[in-house]
Parts: C-alpha cells; structure tokens; sequence
C-alpha cells in the first residue's frame, strides 16, 4: 500500500536520470490547479564579447531568452539590436556586427525590456612598437652602469607643433628611421644603427634640436626573481591546492554558479610575452579560443624562456588544470561554469624575462583607445627607483601613470615586487597612492598568514644579492597568496612560482569576477570591497615573525578572500520581501493543506532564490518542513508566487514562517565565516495560521496521530484525481525513451536512476511497471507489485538501449492499454514518460493519444519530461498531453538525483 506517499512513487520516478528543482513547484501548482505562467527572466547572448583584428571583419550574434522555469528558448527576429558607436562597430537588424574603425563599442541587445551589453574592441591597424632585439640590450655607463637600455633606440618629445614629418626628419639626420608614434602625446621612437651612432652620442645630439622638448632612452626592467619550489611539485595536491583554498576560491566559484546571467569580462595582461600554442607535455592548457594574443608577441623570439613570464602569468587567471590535485582545480576566471570572457596578452618584452619601458606605454594606449570594453589590466611587473634615478626615466614612468589616470574606469592592478623594499619606490606599484583605479598586491606565505619571504638571494647585482620577499608599505591596498602557486611554463609543463607576479593575478582574476556580477561597478569600489573583505592581520616588514618583530616593522595587511568579497557584493544587490505572508490556499480534513506566499525581487539582478518553510505545532514544537522549493529565477521589481503542501499531524492551530535565502550552501564553517544575510526575508509567527481539525475514526473514536516534534517534518499525502476522490495508492508505468538520441550518457544516467529508485521503494507490494519505447513498445517490467526479488527490474534495466526512432504517441496508447488491463482498481493511474526527442515514427497522432487517455476506462493521469536542449523536443505537445490528463509536462537536466528524490519524499 502506498499510504500516504502514493505521489512519491509516481513523481519521484522522475529521478529518471533527470534533476530539476522545478519540479517540485510545478507539481505542487498542478496539483492545486493552479498552473502558473512560465515568464521570461532574462536574455542570452551568444557571443558575450567580440574581438576584431581587422576593420571590415564581421561576426554574427544570436539570442535566446530564459524563462523562470530555466528552460531557453531561441529567438530570431525578436530581439533588437543597437551599436553605442556606429562609426566603430555597426550592427544589423539579424545581428551581424561589423567593424567600422579601431575602437571599442558595445552592441546592446534588447527584448520586452531586458537588456544585453556585447562589448565589441577592433584594432585595426593600431600597432605596438617594433620587438626589441635581445642583443642591443646594455648598459651606459655614462648614463648609470645597473639600468639596461636598449643602445639602437630612443624616443624623442617634439615642441607642441610639430609632428611625424619633422620626427622623420630628425631621425634622417642620423641615419634612422621613425619606428612608432605615440598618440596620446608627441612623442616617437626612433631606432638606428648603434655601431655607427651611439646612444648617448644621439642623445646629446637630440637634446640640441630646438624643435625638441625632451629625449629619453628605453629602459629595460626586471620583471621576473621568482624562485620555484620544484621539489613541491611532486607533492600531494594539497599542497598545490592551498594557495587557491586559503584565499577562499572554491567557495566564490560556488557562489557564482546560481548567476545565470554573468556579464562578459574582458582582461588585459601586460607582461614580456605570451607563448601560443603552449608546448607538451601540459598540465595546464589554455582555451585558445578564449585568448586574443598580440600578433607581436610569438614573432619577437623563439626562445620559450623568454616568453614564458607573461604565459605563467595569465595561467593563474584562465588556465584550465587537466587533474592536478583531488579535485580539478581552474583558473580564477575559467573555474566560473557559463562566465563568458577574453584574455589580452600586450607582448612588452625585451628578452630575459624583461620589459621595455616604451612598450610599457605603448600598450597602455592600447588599451585607451578601447577602454570601455576593458574591465580589468594585470601589471605583473615593476621599475625600481633607486637613488641615483634620472630625471628622464622618472618622466616616462610618469607618463605610463598618467595614461592609467586618463583611464578611471578600468581597473589596474599591479605586483608589489619581490625585493624586500618599500613599494613606494616600484612603479606602477606607487600608483595606487595617488589613483584609486589601481590596486597594488603584495604577496602572502603558503598558510595565507603572513607576509610571503624566501632565503634566496636573487635582487640586485651578482656581487650585492638582497633577500627576496614580498615588497611592504603604504602602496598594499590587498595580499594575495605568492608561494608555491602552480602555473604554466613553456619549457615543458607546470611549476610551482613564487613571488607577486602571481598575487597580483588572483586579484586581477578576483576584480574580473565582481565585474562579471556587476558590470557598473567602479574600480574603487572594487578596492574597497577587495579590503572590507579580507582578513585584516599584522605583518612584520622586516625579515622577522610578528611575534618577535621590531618596534615600528608592524604594518596591518589585508589579505584576499575571494569569497567574502563575492558574498559582500551580492549581499548588496540581492534583495527580496514576503508580501502577503504565507496564507492559506487549499485544506482537507485529513489535514493535508496547500500554503501560498509571494516572493518580491526588491533588488537589482535577475535571481534564483531558495526558500524554506517552518511550522510550529500548537504543543510549540518547531518543525522545519524538509521541503527544498523550485528556486525561481524572479527579475528585479518582479514577484513570484510559492505553494507548498503538508499534512499536519497534529490537531490545533499551527503557525506558519516562510524564510528566503540568497542560496543553499549547506557548509556551517561557510556560513559562520561569510555575511550573515544570507536570509534575505523572513515571516513573522502568526502572521499565517492553519487549523487543523481532529480526524474521527470510521467508529467515531480519534486515530493516533503521527509522531511530532523537533526533526520530524509534517508529511503531505496525495492530491485527488480528476475524479475527486482522494486515493491512496497508484498504478504507475514508467515510461522510457529509449530511441537513438538517448543513447550515451542520457541512458546511462537513466539506468542508474531507475536502478536507485527501486531499491528505495519499501513497500514490495507496490504496483510499478517499466516500459521503454524507441520505434516499438516493450513492457521491459510488467505492471505488477515490484516483490522482494529486484532480479527482473535489474536485468530489464541492463537492457535498455538507445537506437531507433521515437514513436511517442503510440507509446502513450500502449501504456493506457497496460493500465486499463493489468492495474489494480481503486487506484491513482500515472504515466510518467522521459523523452529527449520529437515524435517521428508513431501511426497515431497527437489527437489519437488525447482521444486514448480521456476514453480510458480508467483515469489517468501523465506527467511528460522534456530531457535535453530546447529543440530536441516539442514541449508545446507535451503540455497539450499532459494538461488534457490533469498532469504537467517539464523540463529537465540530467543532474542531482539525490537531491530531486528528497524534494519529492518531503513534499508528497
């Protein structure tokens, strides 16, 4: 006998390979014959950003809408599309996105009032300055015997006035030619040949030109000191996982998960070079269809030592782990399942893990000019500025800030540096001091618990090694971990780095996942969020533990939590309000009762909520109902309706509270660490009420009452049939698509599911039935008690196969046929059917099946699963089926049975 869970054996059979917290809202509306409207929640668009090398390229965008139910639908001519700059990027009615100009533009798409910005950057024919050559790197002695320059170029700065003929002219004077012309001032390179002129010939000679302001060399600049920790590599993955645990990236990318609708990022690495294809062996590899290189950096050298810094760099950002450790660890942007977004390598290298300092800003006007689609720059990298420093190095580096001034909108975040000094002296590193879009990073130990330092000797000359550790002082706005952080080298595989070169990237990573929440918000707001976030402690700034540090090393750092800084964000923009409180919608004297509420979006994004509901008996027990709701997808300024049913076994008044979470994160170290509002609403006791009167026996005496109290969840029995009488116990054929389109995984999953459904069903005298269907019908398990013996269930389901067409609605006629002669009488009948397909092979049509289940000698009713992608069914039939019988049909992926079989044992 089925009691009070005749329901659960129909619908949770659902399980069949499928799960789908709609169903548990749809069932309980359905149930109530209050069938609620599936709404549009939101647009997708496909691609989310769109890079073009060349002017005159074109790229066609489509879209689809999702709906509240999670479903997708693909549209054509619904959506209207728009170009914020015509004369850059222009944009067809059907979509088709051309470039016009180098620049940046966004393309917004737009339906019944939802909106989709695709950011859009052309290049054209904007160029980086010409690679420098290895070996025309050495030093002045004149000028300073430990800076590097580059001996065959320099940049000249004309008087307002003059422009390219006159620098032209000027370098013909000494046999070279103009390599580069700066845009945002006039200033050009200028390469000749140093064994004829020498550099600081040329530069005495350009000082005396009048038309001249100024003249400066091309510095060259360390960028690397990383000591590796190789034999670390070979260690367990905890290890190597620890880095992105301890600053909490595992829970960020958790979070992120709920967000159907995360905006498209695009990220700018500035670094020596980006090796492209990465060489075999890998432990990482990268998406290459993700990463847009600049053509200049694999043509500079074939040295793979030379590129390999900017490579390691924006492994920490995108690189995709092929099984190191545990579990399969990512890189902070890539870990983000349906995060859209493109990575920019700015090749600046001057070979030997150096950068050029005209390169430096060349690449920043790049990124000027397509400013508005760039959310996030990476500067792993940093000039020193020791005492004896020139005036004319000082004014370039100068220039670099200024171009990231001109740029408030981006945010630019750059490495502290490895030396163990002030980051006061390093630039860009002293720019977070004076613009609040840039955001210094210093570097943390392996345990995230204090300032991160090596033993080894590997800053300054040969003869004067310093100690190497993270760079201190007032520029840290933010610490990330630099020790042991696994990334890629080109010279074969992966290696454990250390230094800032790779904190600076978990936060540039960090930034790009706020962005991708909230695609309005400020870089300082997002150094903000970055600090009130982390875990504030006190770091020694000499070579000491904080413990035995010296009077006046103590400075207070704010070391990187990832997840804090995504749960603070949310917690801003995710809101929502009960209003009415939970009331009444249906009741029965066998004390089974349907309770409603309504659910207010009052924040600004589109959201998944979770929903809990309490009751407390009229004894004053208070009793969570075990119920997990359909988590619907409620627009900002919308509402949305919420029913659940129980039986109360209780006589008396009971009350009712209703509770709305952001999200279901069932981890209590999680939920102790990160914001407490995480409940975003919450009703009052006794603003809802149910009395539940006694239940007379058939003799008129009361029945015992289920056990209540604490733990024990009010049960639901099961609705009536289209008859009206409340039954008790069902005759249930599962019905299986087993055609050619279910077969690999989706049949796997469904013989699984099937498998762990039977041996949950206690009651060996319940009446189940398998059936599976391709171009034919089987009874694989008749319609009988399922018996203690499981043996034929399990060599049926072994059985199932995926091959053949899909004959539905014959299918559907022949199970009616099973139920009206093998099903025992007095019962509920359910057809449950799973189909992933159309139906192309049935004799009969929709109308005969229609016509088969309202003539059956018994009521019937289906319940029809939609399985896979929108367009591999036709839902519209499935509904029409289904609502003729007093059923539903849904949608559904192929995941977390577990989850869907507790929903429906709790509900029903």
């Amino acid at each position: 006998m089925f009691k009070d869970r005749a329901l659960i054996l129909g619908l949770a059979v659902v399980a069949l390979g499928v799960a789908f917290s709609v169903a548990v809202y749809a069932l309980a509306v359905t149930f109530l014959s209050v069938r609620q409207e599936v709404r549009l929640a939101g647009l997708d668009v496909s691609p989310r950003s769109v890079v073009f090398s060349n002017v005159g390229d074109s790229e066609a965008l489509s879209a689809r809408g999702y709906y509240s139910d999670r479903s997708f639908g693909e549209w054509e001519d619904e959506v209207s599309y728009t170009s914020t700059n015509p004369s850059v990027v222009s944009v067809s009615e059907r979509g088709i996105v051309t470039a016009q100009a180098a620049g940046a533009a966004d393309i917004v798409a737009s339906h019944e009032g939802f909106r989709v910005d695709v950011p859009v950057i052309v290049y054209g024919d904007v160029k980086m300055p010409p690679p420098v050559d290895p070996a025309m790197i050495g030093v002045i002695p004149a000028i300073d015997p430990e800076i590097p320059v580059v001996r065959n170029r320099l940049m000249v700065e004309l008087l307002p006035g003059y422009g390219l003929p006159d620098a032209q002219t000027l370098a013909a004077t000494i046999g070279g030619n103009v390599a580069f012309s700066f845009r945002t001032f006039p200033g050009h390179i200028i390469e000749f040949d140093p064994f004829t002129h020498d550099l600081e010939t040329v530069l005495l000679a350009m000082e005396s030109e009048p038309i001249v302001e100024a003249v400066y060399p091309d510095v060259i600049t360390e960028i690397s000191h990383h000591p590796t920790d190789t034999f670390a590599k070979n260690k367990s993955g905890s290890s190597q996982r620890r880095p992105y645990e301890e600053a909490g990236f595992g829970r960020a990318w958790e979070m992120m998960e709920r967000i159907d609708d995360l905006s498209p990022v695009n990220i700018v690495v500035i670094d020596d070079g980006f090796y492209d294809p990465l060489p075999a062996p890998l432990q990482y590899e990268f998406d290459s269809s993700k990463i847009k290189v600049n053509p200049q950096s694999t043509d500079q050298t074939t040295d793979p030592n030379y590129l390999y810094h900017g490579t390691a760099v924006s492994s920490v950002i995108v690189a995709v782990n092929n099984g190191i450790g545990p579990s399969n660890l990512s890189g902070v942007v890539s870990s983000v399942p349906g995060l859209k977004y493109d990575l920019h390598v700015f090749a600046v290298g001057a070979g030997g893990g150096r950068v050029s300092v005209f390169a430096r800003a060349a690449a920043l006007e790049r990124i000027e000019l397509i400013q508005d689609s760039v959310d996030t720059v990476n500067m792993s990298y940093g000039s020193d500025l020791p005492a004896a420093f020139f005036a004319w190095l000082f004014d370039i580096i100068t220039k670099n800030r200024r171009l990231a001034e001109s740029m408030p909108d981006v945010t630019f975040v750059a490495a502290a540096g490895n030396c163990e000094r002030d980051a006061s002296a390093t630039v860009p590193a002293r720019w977070s001091l004076s613009l609040p879009n840039v955001i210094t990073v210093g570097g943390t130990d392996n345990a995230h618990v204090e300032r991160w330092h090596s033993k080894r000797e590997v800053c300054g000359l040969p003869l004067m090694r310093q100690f190497q550790g993270s760079a201190f002082g007032p520029p840290i706005n933010i610490a990330a971990p630099a020790s042991k952080v696994l990334v890629i080298s080109t010279a074969g595989g992966s290696y454990q780095g250390t230094g800032t070169s790779f904190s600076a990237p978990m936060v540039t990573g960090t930034a790009a996942l706020l962005r991708a929440i909230s695609p309005d918000i400020t870089p300082s707001e997002i150094r903000q969020i970055l600090r009130d976030s982390a875990d504030m402690t006190w770091i020694c700034t000499s070579n000491h533990p904080i413990a035995s540090c010296p009077s006046g090393d103590e400075e207070e750092w704010h070391f990187l939590r990832a997840d804090k800084a995504v749960d603070m964000l949310l917690t801003r923009l995710v809101k929502a309000e009960i209003e009415p409180p939970p009331q009444l919608a249906k009741a029965e004297a066998s004390g089974w009762a349907a309770i409603e509420a309504t659910v207010h979006n009052t924040g600004t994004r589109t959201w998944p909520f979770y929903f809990e509901a309490w009751a407390r008996s009229p004894s004053g027990d208070e009793i969570k109902m075990d119920l997990d709701f359909y988590d619907p997808a409620i627009p900002p300024g919308e509402s949305h309706p919420v029913i659940w049913t129980a039986t109360f076994p209780e006589p008396g008044v009971w009350d009712l509270k209703m509770v709305v979470k952001r999200d279901d994160i069932n981890d209590p170290d999680m939920d102790a660490e990160l914001s407490n509002d995480r409940v975003l609403a919450v009703s009052d006791w006794g603003e809802a009420r149910i009395e539940v009167p006694a239940r007379p026996s058939a003799g008129g005496s009361q029945p015992s009452a289920p056990p209540s109290g604490p733990g024990s969840a009010p049960s639901a029995p099961p609705p009536s049939t289209p008859g009206g009488a409340t039954q008790q116990d069902a005759n249930v054929i599962l019905l299986a698509d087993t055609s050619g389109s279910m077969e690999g995984p989706k049949i796997e999953a469904l013989k699984e599911s099937v498998t762990q459904f039977i041996e949950r069903v206690d009651d060996p005298g319940e009446f189940v039935g398998l059936a599976d269907f391709d171009s034919d019908f089987r009874q694989a398990v008749p319609l009988a008690p399922l018996g203690d013996d499981l043996s034929a269930w399990g060599n049926a389901i072994a059985t199932l196969d995926g091959e053949g067409g899909t004959a539905f609605y014959d299918a559907v006629i022949n199970a009616v046929s099973v139920l009206e002669s093998s099903g025992a009488p007095d019962r509920v009948n359910i057809i449950i059917a799973l189909t992933d397909g159309m139906d192309s092979d049935s004799a009969s049509s929709i109308d005969d099946a229609m016509q088969a289940l309202a003539q059956s000698s018994v009521p019937i009713v289906l319940y029809a699963l939609a399985y896979g992608e929108p367009g591999d069914y036709d839902l519209d039939a499935l509904e029409r089926l289904a609502d003729s019988t007093g059923g539903a049909a849904f949608t559904a992926n192929p995941t977390d049975v577990e989850r869907l079989y507790r929903l429906l044992s709790s509900l029903f």
